[in-house]
């Protein structure tokens, strides 16, 4: 590809502008507090099965739904 080309993970650059607009808008919490006795709820575009796997070994608690979203309508 050469040295001009600049890679780019769309995946992280989306977190990065996410946690911005999150703060922005009063919607980010303190990474490091507990999730003990919250209810979260998780909205995917695809793949809401593979989502809810990843997302349970991952995290702190238990992933036990995820509702999967047309992105059409948004």
């Amino acid at each position: 590809m050469g040295e001009d080309v600049t890679l780019v993970n769309p995946a992280y650059e989306t977190a990065i502008e996410l946690r911005g607009l999150l703060a922005e808008k009063g919607l980010s919490r303190d990474p490091f507090a507990p999730f003990a006795g919250e209810k979260h709820q998780f909205y995917v575009s695809d793949l809401a099965e593979k989502f809810t796997d990843f997302a349970s070994s991952i995290l702190p608690q238990d992933v036990k739904e995820t509702k999967k979203i047309n992105i059409e309508e948004y």
